[in-house]
């Protein structure tokens, strides 16, 4: 069995996945650390603990060409499906800014079109609203320099987006360089034109087209440092403020 993460934008993560591996198998993976690149490997070996997973509904091979979906039982319990797309999140999703909206939006990309439906049926019957179409679009694989093609569930409404992050609790939210870039980005959203401006011509000298969805470390900390720059009053109080208005809904509207 083996795992891709990002060992650089998503430390703790790897951490997370590394104990919860040994708290089912007792046992921690192999890593191998690729060169010139973020990615690690997660591997474990043995008959036994594939077999486990296979008899778990879980398929061999490549989950793009065998279009791999969710196990069915997974979809019988609600605790089970809460789980499963924690998981399938917190490898495969996102969490951005709307700088129209300043609110936070949550995507989830695969390119196996089964585990898409699965993802946006499970949040479904947990009552939380996804966009009604789920987006198909071609990727590259920079690795490869292949083009694929991949499917994107939303989830943009604020009720839904609130109630995703409380129900599910991904590690995305939780990582705090993450959570802090976020609260970021929505400041930017909420200061002056003129700040905006400056901060935005900055970003396309120093960093071409990455005022977008796109988190890094690197990223973040320049970003950080430029807001400071700029005159933004960067601390966490600030921060958590942010984020709080950006997931604020009034029931009585359709958000």
């Amino acid at each position: 069995m083996s795992i891709n993460l990002n060992r650089i934008d998503e430390k703790n993560y790897v951490n997370y996945v590394k104990t919860l591996i040994y708290e089912l198998f007792q046992i921690y993976p192999s890593e191998t650390e690729k060169k010139n690149e973020k990615a690690i490997v997660l591997r474990l070996y043995g008959k036994a603990i594939v077999d486990f997973f296979i008899s778990k509904g879980l398929s061999s091979g490549d989950k793009t060409i065998n279009q791999a979906n969710v196990p069915y039982w997974i979809k019988k319990k609600n605790n089970f499906m809460i789980s499963g797309i924690k998981g399938l999140f917190d490898t495969d999703g996102s969490l951005w800014v709307n700088n129209r909206g300043k609110s936070i939006i949550l995507s989830f990309r695969n390119a196996s079109l089964p585990l898409a439906k699965d993802f946006k049926q499970m949040c479904e019957k947990l009552h939380i609203s996804t966009q009604p179409k789920t987006s198909k679009y071609q990727k590259i694989n920079k690795d490869t320099g292949k083009k694929y093609v991949a499917y994107q569930v939303l989830i943009s409404k604020k009720s839904s987006v609130k109630k995703f992050l409380e129900i599910i609790d991904p590690e995305k939210w939780k990582d705090n360089n993450r959570h802090e870039y976020l609260g970021i980005k929505l400041m930017i959203c909420n200061s002056t034109h003129e700040i905006q401006n400056k901060i935005r011509k900055q970003i396309c000298i120093d960093y071409p087209r990455s005022f977008d969805r796109t988190y890094t470390l690197e990223f973040y900390r320049y970003l950080k440092k430029l807001c400071i720059d700029f005159g933004l009053k960067i601390n966490k109080k600030k921060i958590e403020e942010a984020l709080k208005n950006a997931l604020k809904y009034q029931k009585s509207n359709r958000n």
